[in-house]
């Protein structure tokens, strides 16, 4: 049976066995970054990208799985709940690395600056082990000026924006 066929033993693929635990938990680090019982979207083996903020961990970004080379589509959450939607990209060519909130009527865009511990990364690849936090350039400012005038009234999503952001093992290395 190849990869792509769908399982048809339901016994296998649903009762017992630890599938639908494992399909919760999946659910739960979606929204939260955490697992049921506190435990990190590391802990729970390959799933998506998170980027959860250091000010704020209730800030984080999920990324869904990457379609396009250098393009990758994902939601940022508050407190569980959906602020906007958020991508980012790298430019063909140099490899400088940009962000935007989605649709692009919600706000601008700006720069990603990557980090390996507290030195930047250049554009160019480096050798040495990748980065491992990032700057959102811009991302608090965008979400101050968008049109919704209740995110003024979260200052800690404002300023977890403004702040440095760790990637999840499960995200593709940059840098």
């Amino acid at each position: 049976m190849s990869r792509c066929q769908p399982r048809e033993d339901a016994a296998q693929a649903g009762r017992g066995g630890r599938r639908p635990a494992l399909l919760a938990a999946a659910a739960a680090v979606a929204v939260s970054g955490f697992a049921p019982g506190g435990l990190r979207a590391a802990e729970l083996g390959p799933g998506p990208c998170i980027w959860t903020s250091e000010v704020s961990p209730e800030a984080l970004i999920r990324f869904q799985p990457q379609t396009q080379p250098g393009l990758r589509r994902g939601e940022l959450f508050f407190r569980r709940r959906r602020v906007s939607g958020f991508e980012v990209g790298t430019s063909l060519g140099y490899g400088t690395s940009w962000w935007g909130l989605t649709p692009q009527s919600e706000g601008r865009g700006d720069r990603v600056v990557w980090f390996r511990g507290p030195e930047p990364l250049r554009s160019l690849p480096s050798p040495g082990p990748a980065a491992d936090r990032l700057l959102i350039t811009g991302l608090g400012s965008a979400l101050w000026y968008r049109g919704d005038q209740r995110l003024r009234r979260e200052p800690t999503l404002i300023q977890a924006a403004e702040g440095f952001w760790r990637m999840s093992p499960t995200c593709p290395e940059e840098g």
